[in-house]
């Protein structure tokens, strides 16, 4: 299924106050990945295409330090998870309960967190230039789940969106951050749904001379 080779851009790249992208550990393989621009990297696999569901983990949260506390990560990872398991379902692509042939597993990790600074952002001016939006660093994978072999993989860091002039915690512009990838997920996979039902040009036939 080709929508299922577009689940590794989850992840698309922005601006602002964004943490730098990691190397955590946490997927499978680096050897793989191609840069696309200094934000992000990826690597997808033609074998992705041979998949017609996914298993999706709970998503985990690899950040150091006390700049999220325990219900903030929770929530976090939470609203990660969500936004992916929204993603495959709009998309058509089946939810697994279990490990089988045909089925890829999805791992996602929140690896860094760019803190917030609330008071930067009371003046929408500077709210709108970006002042004071904090921002989140993932990496992420699709893997066979029964050998493990990566399918694909990303990693991508991003701001928080400026112009939500709710958003004044850290938090927010990490959620702000996800829901990015997931409007730049869902329209890559709006643009593939169309492609794949657009007719192919009919070859005009030509009678024997």
């Amino acid at each position: 299924m080709r929508y299922l080779t577009l689940l590794c851009i989850l992840f698309l790249p922005a601006c602002a106050h964004s943490p730098a992208p990691t190397h955590s550990g946490f997927l499978s393989s680096y050897a793989d990945l191609e840069s696309v621009n200094p934000s992000r990297s990826r690597f997808i696999s033609p074998a992705l295409d041979d998949y017609h569901a996914v298993l999706v983990d709970p998503v985990e949260v690899q950040v150091e330090g006390d700049i999220l506390t325990p219900d903030e990560r929770t929530q976090a990872a939470a609203y990660f998870d969500a936004a992916c398991r929204r993603i495959v379902t709009e998309a058509g692509i089946d939810l697994a309960d279990e490990p089988a042939p045909g089925v890829a597993r999805v791992r996602l990790a929140l690896t860094d967190i760019a803190k917030s600074t609330w008071w930067a952002k009371i003046h929408p001016g500077a709210r709108f230039a970006g002042a004071g939006t904090g921002g989140a660093a993932m990496e992420g994978e699709v893997v066979d789940s029964l050998t493990g072999v990566q399918l694909a993989a990303a990693v991508q860091a991003d701001a928080g969106n400026q112009f939500n002039l709710t958003a004044f915690s850290t938090l927010d512009d990490v959620k702000g951050a996800i829901d990015k990838w997931a409007k730049d997920a869902a329209e890559q996979l709006r643009k593939a749904r169309a492609e794949a039902n657009t007719p192919a040009p009919m070859t005009p036939t030509h009678p024997p001379r």
